[in-house]
């Protein structure tokens, strides 16, 4: 392990860096600027400024849910072209292959500085969002000022979720690095690999969004439904008529150091069902300060990750090197089986007749079966042409 850092150290601390910085600007880019707060500054504390505080708290899980994980993944995607290009030449390949480690080890050694690079990016992230969601907060009014005692504990709880996730994706990138030998197509079979888990739960969902562990499996891919959060039917029957919704738990705050009750907080003419919306992600944000309600979630995540990481690392120890396409010709089935079936779900309807659903079976297994065969390394030509001297 000393010997790899003592010759990588210096890409490694770069992406690092590279890493924190793009999450930084990212979170800045996309929540820095606010009408609200630039535009009218609230004189009495009403449901209004509320309104504003979900706001804030809203854009900030957002970006902390959906932009900092694919940020993390295209600054370690572009540590891995780097790495792959270097492995591309052959005096790169003969100086690896010179180091004393065993496979096993550089495989530990990259996966320990990644989760490092991980686990940074998420953490200067959060620090950039409580200070942004602070500052909006200052900007409500110069008459009263609003504390959330509970903020840093609720970030805490967000990034310990995100980390696990981004970790679960990172281990399926490593698992792809042990299948396919060229590098192109490392990143490329990683790439199609989240492609076709977006395709197939979304459109299940579209599908099937009425059946509960549809939703749910969505839901937790999608870090939709960590935090509390539930999926409740509006006006209509289409999918557009469900969302996300989390119930109103109060969650206390301070206005002028003094604790205010949401409950109280407006008018009495607003509805019960107007207020639940208007807290829906300041509630849901309060429940990341409880280990219940995004423990289960880090867990499954992680346990994914270490099925999909001890797969990878015994693949390493038994590949060929001088393998060229895929390292395991078996590995073939599970990628055309992927495949197959991402074809089957997007063919999906809810009012399919039988036939049709035979017909969609049947499109899958064809093209299982081709896939199979295109993948064999020791394939022949369909159409070989006859030797004439025979």
């Amino acid at each position: 392990m000393k010997k790899l850092w003592r010759q990588e150290w210096k890409y490694h601390l770069f992406f690092v860096l590279f890493a924190m910085l793009a999450v930084i600007f990212g979170i800045i880019y996309e929540g820095g600027g606010n009408a609200y707060t630039s535009e009218t500054r609230v004189e009495v504390f009403t449901l209004e400024a509320l309104w504003g505080m979900d706001v804030f708290l809203g854009n900030a899980l957002y970006i902390l849910f959906k932009n900092v994980p694919v940020i993390i993944l295209i600054v370690l995607l572009l540590k891995k072209a780097f790495i792959y290009w270097l492995e591309k030449e052959r005096c790169g390949r003969e100086f690896f292959q010179s180091l004393p480690v065993t496979r096993a080890e550089r495989v530990w050694f990259h996966f320990a500085v990644d989760v490092l690079t991980i686990v940074f990016a998420v953490a200067i992230g959060a620090v950039t969002s409580i200070e942004q969601v602070k500052e909006q907060l200052a900007g409500l009014s110069d008459i009263f000022t609003v504390e959330i005692p509970w903020l840093v504990k609720a970030y805490a709880g967000i990034g310990i979720t995100v980390v696990a996730y981004c970790v679960m994706v990172l281990c399926l990138l490593y698992l792809m690095e042990q299948i396919f030998v060229n590098g192109c197509l490392k990143v490329v079979g990683f790439l199609g690999c989240i492609l076709m888990v977006a395709i197939v739960l979304t459109k299940l969902w579209h599908t099937y969004y009425d059946i509960s562990w549809v939703s749910a499996l969505y839901g937790f891919f999608a870090l939709e439904a960590v935090g509390g959060n539930y999926m409740m039917p509006t006006y209509g029957s289409s999918l557009d008529s469900y969302i996300w919704v989390h119930n109103s738990n109060n969650p206390p705050f301070l206005i002028n150091g003094e604790t205010v009750d949401c409950s109280r907080v407006g008018y009495t003419e607003i509805l019960d069902g107007e207020y639940s919306d208007i807290m829906n992600v300041f509630s849901r944000f309060y429940d990341f300060t409880k280990l219940g309600n995004y423990m289960g979630q880090v867990a499954i995540c992680l346990g994914i990750g270490i099925i999909l990481f001890v797969i990878a690392l015994h693949l390493a120890k038994k590949k060929d090197l001088s393998r060229e396409g895929l390292y395991f010709d078996k590995t073939k089935y599970p990628i055309a089986l992927a495949l197959a079936m991402t074809m089957y779900v997007m063919l999906l309807d809810k009012y399919l007749f039988w036939y049709q659903h035979l017909l969609n079976i049947l499109t899958a297994v064809i093209v299982f079966v081709f896939l199979c065969y295109m993948l064999s390394s020791n394939r022949r030509p369909v159409f070989a042409k006859k030797d004439r001297n025979s």
